[in-house]
């Protein structure tokens, strides 16, 4: 993602940030970003797209034997000029609701 979308010119990386948090007993590790990114099919020729992500890891009790983990992904985009920010919280909710039954 650092590497390959730059050089190919698809977008740019402003921040990349990695840690952990702890969201309803559950200990999730974390990667958030921060990009832009020219579009040239958006009407006005080439706007700039602004983007905000995060993905969330969530390795339960038992990883060790299971080789399971799950994964919550979330991206969030804003075309200038409008007065919306990019929200990524909005998947808190879905990752506190989880549980494994």
């Amino acid at each position: 993602m650092r590497e390959k979308g730059p050089t190919e010119g698809k977008y740019e990386i402003q921040e990349l940030t990695k840690g952990d948090i702890f969201r309803n007993g559950k200990k999730l590790y974390s990667m958030a970003w921060t990009a832009s990114q020219r579009r040239a099919d958006l009407r006005g020729g080439k706007r700039m797209i602004y983007l905000k992500g995060a993905m969330y890891l969530y390795f339960p009790d038992g990883f060790q034997d299971s080789h399971a983990f799950y994964r919550f992904v979330i991206t969030d985009a804003v075309i200038p000029p409008t007065f919306l920010n990019a929200d990524t919280d909005q998947i808190y909710p879905i990752i506190d609701a989880f549980s494994l039954k």
